[in-house]
């Protein structure tokens, strides 16, 4: 008997389990809920991957990072650009930063700098999200999203300048035991329409990319909205079942208030669970009142965020098929480049990326074709050698800066450029190294 009930119980189980993973799975069409399939949000994050195809620098690092996290939120962040001028402000940034010691927006003029540098110092100090203690690019976009400290969640003001929908371009810096962003950007005026961006995100919410004491955030698009009456926004979190149905009381709040501090987009909704399960597959609820449209009609928030780890996602064909529009795009997008060089590079790279395997076979035999045709050409077929050879120097450089002996390192890096230069005189990258030969022989005598 104690069998028999046991089996009718399993059965019963699967049962209920495959009903409530079809529910699940017609929610899962609705792009108004999740946005994101799994696969789409596996593929994305692992294409964005920071140390993706064997390693990073501290540019690619830094702006990898930024748009995992614009993905997530569903703000823009497939052209989000390194910045030369910004990264120069944000060195001057953490250079003065470092002479007084102390983290500050706001920093005194230190004795003996000129006047022109400090007015570049100042302006990367005001116009920067900054750190203290962390210098590691990506560590540092963790911190600046968590944002919510040990104690009473803040403005949660950095995290509304990372995810800012209109940032265009960006940039970073480290110095001493200070690390700066450049925050002020606005450069995309291209913007698709937006409601509101949410952390965590709406739909699916990797676990990896969150923390238990983080705290919550809404941004409305204030172009839609009317100023909230501050005591009017109310915010409930309910725990929901696998049907997105609400589940007992609302969870009980520790924080809940309107920031409308000029971070960002502008007014924020800042909210904390007391508790909560951070875990893979939680479902919670999000409902907050109190919004008014333009025209002042009731303009009520409600959206779901399902939390889910990246690492259980099956590479199936659902992840084919996000690598696989990925990949259309980027080729595409190469087809239209004007300059042959930079289209062969642009292909090179496509053919040699080590998510494509994930794509579907008709898009890697897309772009294995379209970089045959183009090395058809004796002189492009040249220039793809010494591009794909130049990435030799470009790791014996890496290594050059951590070696214990910098100036034997750089010497023989040199000498390396110059041999280079030589074998592919006429080339592009031949002559980017005996640029570089030059460089180097300057700054260190190097041996004709």
């Amino acid at each position: 008997m104690t069998f028999r009930y046991a089996r009718i119980n399993f059965c019963l189980g699967l049962l209920l389990t495959a009903s409530m993973l079809s529910s699940l799975r017609g929610a899962e069409d609705d792009r108004s809920i999740y946005p994101r399939s799994q696969g789409e949000l596996k593929a994305v994050l692992q294409m964005l991957s920071p140390r993706r195809n064997g390693g990073s620098t501290v540019q690619t690092e830094y702006i990898q990072r930024l748009k995992q996290y614009r993905f997530i939120v569903g703000v823009p962040y497939e052209n989000l650009q390194w910045d030369a001028t910004q990264a120069d402000l944000c060195q001057h940034a953490t250079k003065i930063l470092a002479m007084i010691g102390k983290l500050t927006h706001n920093p005194e003029k230190p004795a003996g700098m000129s006047d022109e540098e400090y007015v570049l110092c100042k302006k990367g100090c005001g116009q920067s999200n900054l750190f203290q203690g962390v210098t590691k690019p990506q560590a540092c976009v963790d911190g600046w999203m968590d944002d919510s400290g040990k104690g009473q969640v803040g403005a949660l003001g950095h995290r509304r300048w990372c995810i800012n929908p209109p940032m265009g371009k960006s940039a970073f810096a480290a110095g001493g035991n200070f690390a700066a962003m450049y925050a002020f950007d606005g450069s995309n005026k291209k913007v698709p329409d937006w409601d509101y961006v949410a952390y965590p995100a709406r739909g699916y919410m990797p676990v990896e990319l969150f923390g238990a004491r983080y705290g919550w955030s809404v941004s409305p698009n204030m172009s839609k909205y009317a100023k909230p009456e501050k005591d009017s926004v109310k915010v409930e979190v309910h725990l929901a079942d696998a049907k997105l149905a609400a589940t007992g009381d609302p969870l009980k709040l520790d924080t809940s208030f309107v920031d409308e501090g000029g971070y960002g987009s502008g007014t924020c909704i800042i909210f904390r669970p007391e508790s909560f399960q951070l875990k893979a597959d939680a479902i919670y609820i999000v409902d907050i009142t109190g919004l008014k449209t333009k025209s002042h009609k009731d303009a009520p928030l409600h959206y779901v965020v399902h939390f889910v780890s990246l690492s259980r996602i099956p590479d199936g064909p659902e992840v084919a098929a996000a690598y696989t529009k990925m990949f259309q795009q980027r080729l595409g997008d190469a087809a239209a480049i004007s300059d042959k060089l930079d289209q062969l590079e642009a292909v090179t790279e496509l053919n040699e990326d080590e998510n494509l395997k994930l794509a579907d076979a008709s898009i890697r035999g897309a772009v294995a074709n379209a970089l045959e045709a183009m090395l058809k050409a004796p002189a492009l077929r040249r220039e793809q050698e010494a591009f794909v050879k130049y990435r030799v120097l470009t790791d014996m450089e890496k290594s050059a800066a951590k070696a214990k002996d910098a100036r034997d390192a750089k010497l023989q890096l040199a000498g390396a450029y110059r041999s280079f230069a030589d074998a592919y005189k006429g080339t592009r990258w031949g002559e980017k190294a005996a640029g570089e030969y030059e460089k180097l022989k300057k700054e260190f005598g190097a041996a004709n």
